[in-house]
């Protein structure tokens, strides 16, 4: 009885080891990889037109991503002073420094933006939005 019980712990812990190697062993991807993205200028307008978000992605090397934002209206506008760079996800998270344009009046932007090819899934300061790709002038 005692040597079957010894048989039978040895297997168990034998097959545990086995399954959490391969598990380790078990390849992965780069997070750029499963990413799909397209890199240029993505715009979202709402209020009948006259409000808008601008998001503009360059590659920013090896598995990153620069990103610029820019919100206006017909009576203000606000943006991040420069692209800032955040490594590729599919998801990317953020918060940022902003500026009202013609003042020197900031606010931080803050939000997550999901790449989806030519269209971007964001949610920027509690607002929720797809934004699509803006063709580029040499495709028109």
């Amino acid at each position: 009885m005692k040597n079957t019980l010894k048989k039978a712990v040895k297997r168990i812990v034998a097959v545990t080891l086995a399954a959490a190697m391969l598990i380790a062993a078990a390849p992965t991807k780069s997070s750029e990889a499963k990413v799909n993205i397209k890199y240029g200028l993505f715009s979202y307008a709402y209020n009948d037109g006259k409000a808008v978000w601008m998001i503009d992605l360059e590659k920013a090397g090896d598995n990153k991503v620069k990103i610029g934002i820019v919100w206006s209206d017909k009576t203000s506008s606000f943006g991040t002073e420069k692209h800032f760079t955040k490594k590729l996800k599919s998801t990317v998270s953020f918060e940022v420094e902003g500026q009202y344009q013609e003042s020197d009046k900031t606010t931080t932007i803050s939000g997550k933006i999901t790449f989806k090819g030519k269209k971007l899934k964001c949610k920027i300061n509690g607002q929720s939005f797809t934004a699509k790709k803006v063709p580029d002038s040499d495709s028109l």
